[in-house]
């Protein structure tokens, strides 16, 4: 939803997020990880943690985006364009990991990133 109002997403910086709407999008995360099975300090913090995570990913993506927007595919293709100019003698990790690193700010990487973050937060 986030995405394609890119102007709006600035507006989450520039005050704090500490509305009723943001505190009940914190009482669900809350819930959700309470229900999960942590005990309510984890379930704070790992609610804390996929605010951060949602929001610095739709920062990070709108940042990337070209003015007037673009598809997906372009813009991991532009990407991919960029990053392979990466002299692999000075970064050789990152050179060989040009064709994730190209999907970084999609939906798909958005998900990978969602799930590792939440199977760290599942009860020991």
């Amino acid at each position: 939803m986030l995405l394609r109002r890119p102007r709006a997403v600035g507006l989450f910086f520039t005050a704090p997020m500490d509305g009723p709407a943001a505190g009940l999008v914190g009482e669900r995360l809350l819930e959700a990880f309470t229900t999960a099975g942590l005990p309510p300090e984890d379930a704070s913090r790992a609610g804390y943690a996929v605010m951060v995570q949602v929001l610095g990913s739709v920062a990070l993506a709108v940042a990337d985006l070209p003015p007037g927007g673009g598809r997906e595919a372009d813009l991991v293709a532009e990407r991919r364009g960029r990053l392979s100019l990466i002299d692999p003698s000075l970064l050789p990790l990152t050179a060989g990991t040009v064709d994730i690193a190209a999907t970084w700010n999609t939906e798909t990487q958005f998900r990978w990133q969602l799930r590792a973050l939440l199977d760290g937060c599942a009860p020991r």
